[in-house]
């Protein structure tokens, strides 16, 4: 009996991974459809290619609650699982989605530099997200603020860039900092970058204050 139970929950899965494949085949399908007969594309979402995805209820990650939502879509004719991972575009920053990951990384540390906010504002998408070693800010209001807050912490100095490498559209920096009070020795900042703004962005950095007190 054990062994016959066994061989169900073995054929349970199996239908699992076959369901999940036969719908990812089938959304790729649309996604080519959706590129090819509809001419040029309207916004920058309809030529991201991450736009269908298995993450179809666009809950930021991959679950059963996925296959469900797509199950229901398949069957039913719910709403279409759309994915945009960049959003319909960043009305207030017009034109950005045609930079280059190069250009954004490179804006994105002159901005820091001159301190140009609204400038800063524009390199982040409007969902982007930065997790650091305090916690994580969401959207451009509390990732502006969280950088400002740096600037302040850093004296309005600027980290020395030691080395950038960029495949595509993800990035890495390493840097250093010492401005007699705080000191960095090994600072490390990764970003994801898509239509032209960063999307993720993740800061590692062990902090010494030679002033005394200490931190990290």
């Amino acid at each position: 009996m054990e062994r016959g139970f066994a061989v169900r929950k073995l054929l349970i899965v199996a239908l699992f991974v076959n369901a999940v494949l036969l719908t990812g085949w089938f959304w790729q399908d649309l996604k080519t459809d959706a590129q090819v007969g509809g001419g040029a594309p309207v916004t920058p979402c309809d030529a991201d290619p991450t736009q269908y995805s298995l993450d179809t209820n666009d809950d930021g990650g991959v679950d059963i609650s996925d296959f469900v939502f797509g199950l229901n879509w398949f069957f039913q004719g719910t709403e279409a699982p759309r994915v945009c991972f960049a959003g319909d575009g960043d009305p207030g920053c017009p034109g950005v989605e045609t930079r280059t990951t190069v250009e954004v990384i490179t804006d994105y540390y002159v901005g820091l530099a001159t301190e140009d906010w609204a400038a800063v504002g524009c390199i982040y998408a409007p969902g982007a997200v930065v997790i650091n070693d305090q916690g994580t800010c969401s959207g451009k209001t509390d990732i502006i603020a969280a950088l400002q807050a740096q600037a302040d912490l850093f004296e309005h100095q600027r980290p020395t860039i030691s080395q950038i490498d960029i495949h595509q559209n993800v990035a890495r920096s390493l840097y250093t900092f010492d401005n007699g009070t705080v000191v960095i020795a090994d600072g490390t900042e990764s970003f994801v970058v898509e239509n032209g703004q960063i999307q993720r962005h993740m800061i590692h950095a062990a902090f010494e204050f030679t002033g005394g007190g200490g931190g990290r």
